[in-house]
């Protein structure tokens, strides 16, 4: 019986939580408004025994230009795929712009550590 609430216990620590912190998320940031993100420094964070990578990002947003550092991509992979002057995909919280997350591709993407391509393409004129 105690072998049973362990595995229970397991499944929910790996599967459940993970899920409703992602459901929660998409929640809170459904009516944020998308916005196209420069990159100005990206750099790795130890988070566990993982490396995760944080960007700080300027963008417009009804002609106003916002900073907002230490924003959380979600994904371990290289900086390489986070360059200084690269373009990301932000959501921007309307009722406080300075308040964003990175855009994610999939209501699945971060929630298991999956790879994931975060980069949009650049907005041309």
């Amino acid at each position: 019986m105690y072998y049973l609430l362990m595995v229970a216990a397991f499944v929910i620590f790996l599967i459940v939580i993970p899920v409703l912190s992602r459901w929660m998320e998409l929640r809170r940031t459904s009516a944020w408004r998308p916005a196209l993100a420069t990159i100005v420094r990206a750099r790795p964070v130890l988070i566990g025994e993982a490396s995760v990578v944080f960007v700080d990002v300027a963008y417009i947003l009804d002609g106003i230009k916002y900073d907002t550092a230490d924003i959380n991509t979600h994904s371990e992979g290289s900086l390489k795929a986070f360059p200084i002057g690269g373009d990301i995909g932000v959501l921007v919280d309307p009722r406080d712009p300075t308040t964003c997350v990175v855009e994610r591709k999939t209501p699945w993407d971060g929630i298991f550590r999956l790879p994931q391509q975060l980069r949009l393409p650049t907005a041309t004129k």
